[in-house]
């Protein structure tokens, strides 16, 4: 079998976040397990979803996004008034827009959130959503990203 035809055969990884930390990371050490897509913002994310996708990424904070390709809760574009506070969220929003068009891929945030309660809150609204901070490890990360593409628990460690 070819490379090419051993990366189609991978779950594919859709990452949605402003800088290339996630993609990078998770190709360099998780290759072959999955295979990793990145967009930046919400519009390529449509884009990117007419493709299937095993599991979604996102990142929580896009304060590298022009504040013109930020989005509000229901998918529309900022408001130059709101995009800052919006930047620091817009993980959630991206998701949110995203499950009101019934779209349902398991998803993956990567965030520290504070407060365990919004946490539970979130992942009950948009799920199947799994919440992951900083402090988890690679392999914790691997685990979750193959139980949201219902692989195997017997599946290739890292």
């Amino acid at each position: 079998m070819s490379d090419v035809d051993s990366q189609s055969a991978l779950p594919r990884v859709i990452v949605v976040e402003d800088g290339l930390e996630y993609t990078e990371r998770f190709s360099r050490l998780l290759s072959a397990q999955f295979q990793f897509e990145r967009v930046a913002d919400y519009p390529a994310l449509l884009s990117a979803l007419e493709t299937p996708a095993a599991v979604l990424v996102l990142d929580l904070d896009f304060r590298r996004t022009p504040l013109h390709r930020l989005i509000d809760g229901e998918g529309a574009v900022a408001t130059p008034i709101s995009a800052a506070e919006l930047a620091s969220v817009q993980g959630i929003l991206i998701l949110r827009s995203l499950r009101k068009r019934e779209s349902q891929p398991p998803a993956l945030l990567c965030a520290d959130l504070d407060d365990p309660e919004q946490a539970r809150l979130l992942c009950k609204e948009l799920r199947p959503l799994q919440i992951s901070p900083s402090s988890e490890s690679l392999q914790q990360l691997a685990a979750r990203l193959r139980n949201l593409a219902g692989l195997s628990r017997g599946a290739t460690s890292i």
